[in-house]
């Protein structure tokens, strides 16, 4: 049995020092600002950070979710690119909320990262929206969220949205 585990480790050793070669002889078609394995596992308390913001959205709770956001924020989503105030945040999002009578919100994926050099941490939320407008027409759409945290607080909300099949136009 000592034999067998022996070489079974010998064989996980070997397989993950060839992959690491492989790494280093690969030639990407793009030159990076940052090593490719630049990020690891980050906080998981940023995940907690992001899930309440976006939970407290999902309730109808604008306030709420901003409390989980830093003074400053650097918002980007289509056409829109900018840091902004949180002040300034509520007032561009109250009424884009204010336009729905209901959402849910489905979870499918989470992930903290967090650069090598302890610089930048990042939380990446991908979830499906499903909301009604106050005329009664019913929407859905994938969002993919990469927030910026630093201090337990939500610097940088970058947002991709893709409208789902059947969703009202």
């Amino acid at each position: 049995a000592c034999f067998l585990l022996a070489c079974n480790n010998a064989e996980t050793s070997s397989s993950d020092a060839a992959a690491a070669s492989d790494s280093v002889n690969i030639q990407y078609a793009y030159t990076l600002e940052h090593p490719v394995d630049n990020w690891r596992p980050g906080d998981l308390n940023n995940i907690a950070v992001a899930m309440n913001a976006l939970k407290a959205w999902e309730n109808d709770d604008l306030a709420g979710s901003l409390n989980y956001f830093g003074d400053s924020i650097h918002f980007s989503t289509d056409d829109f690119d900018a840091k902004v105030s949180k002040d300034s945040l509520m007032k561009m999002m109250s009424p884009y909320r204010n336009e729905m009578s209901s959402l849910k919100i489905t979870m499918h994926d989470c992930e903290s990262v967090k650069s090598i050099d302890g610089k930048d941490e990042y939380v990446s939320l991908w979830y499906e929206q499903h909301w009604t407008d106050k005329a009664g027409k019913s929407y859905a759409s994938y969002e993919m969220d990469d927030l910026k945290i630093a201090n337990g607080k939500i610097i940088g909300l970058d947002t991709k949205s893709r409208r789902l099949p059947g969703s009202a136009k």
